[in-house]
């Protein structure tokens, strides 16, 4: 595989060499495939999050707020549920 850089590429990578940042070109490239990696992986996770909701709502498992004290009563019950998983996990 060739990989061509652009010029300002080539720039921040000489520079990140001559700076002691990084051994070498070879060095900049895995540094580069591995924070692309990382960055997949999440995208990954997150398009399996939204295929899972949409499945959930697709079985008509969501409810439905409109207005302002259901908005809060909604958000007081996903803290009240997310503390007890906390004292749940911490307990075990």
């Amino acid at each position: 595989m060739e990989v061509v850089l652009t010029p300002t590429q080539e720039s921040l990578i000489d520079a990140a060499v001559r700076e002691g940042r990084l051994s070498g070109r070879e060095d900049a490239m895995r540094q580069a495939l591995a924070l692309w990696e990382h960055e997949e992986m999440e995208r990954r996770g997150l398009v399996a999050m939204i295929a899972r909701a949409d499945a959930e709502i697709e079985r008509g498992e969501y409810v439905e707020v409109s207005t302002e004290e259901e908005i809060d009563a909604l958000t007081a019950d996903v803290i009240r549920r997310g503390q007890e998983r906390l004292a749940a996990k911490r307990r075990d």
